[in-house]
């Protein structure tokens, strides 16, 4: 269906090089089907036709991400916050990099901020735990790791890397029945049990 729907918007952005929605568009479609550099194309084309036009930073910097173009997806996320400092999924997106860079300062300001404007984020939720517990903060790991069992009670991975917490924490019978319950709902991941 995809390939379908960039033949329709490019036949759209034929007929009008203006149509600024047709290309942000034709950039989801190729983004869908990983041809990420032709996303990027049309979402500048989107954004040179409409600067303020949020989601399009967003998905550029999704896409530039993938390419492993941190520095221009950081760039991209931090413009659709300017343009809208609500926008939860760019502070999350933002936050995984930083975590990924391994500056963790910054990953639990944008973990925060995300959970803070959308609260029911169980990743943002999940990688502040995660966050948390890289920088030795283990009670607040558990907190927020805790947030997002609550959203959903089959997130195995919650409960795995919360065990890693209760690990650390000398609660060795915690972890192992959150390890336990982690193996019951994803019985196939080797890594539950082997990590």
């Amino acid at each position: 269906h995809y390939l379908q729907a960039i033949e329709l918007f490019s036949k759209a952005i034929d007929s009008d090089r203006q149509l600024q929605q047709a290309w942000y568009n034709r950039g989801l479609a190729k983004s869908n089907i990983g041809d990420f550099g032709g996303a990027i194309a049309d979402y500048s084309k989107s954004i040179e036709l409409d600067s303020l036009f949020a989601p399009a930073w967003l998905n550029r910097g999704a896409d530039r991400k993938e390419l492993n173009d941190h520095q221009g997806a950081i760039n991209d996320y931090s413009k659709a916050i300017l343009i809208n400092p609500h926008y939860a999924l760019a502070f999350y997106n933002r936050g995984v990099i930083y975590y990924k860079q391994a500056n963790y300062i910054k990953a639990l300001d944008d973990f925060s901020t995300a959970t803070l404007k959308d609260s029911v984020m169980k990743h943002a939720w999940f990688n502040k735990g995660m966050t948390e517990m890289r920088l030795g903060k283990y009670e607040e790991a558990i907190r927020d790791i805790n947030v997002s069992i609550r959203q959903d009670p089959n997130y195995f991975k919650a409960y795995k890397y919360r065990a890693v917490v209760f690990i650390k924490l000398g609660l060795y019978n915690k972890a192992l029945s959150d390890l336990n319950f982690s193996a019951s709902l994803m019985a196939s991941d080797c890594e539950t049990f082997f990590w």
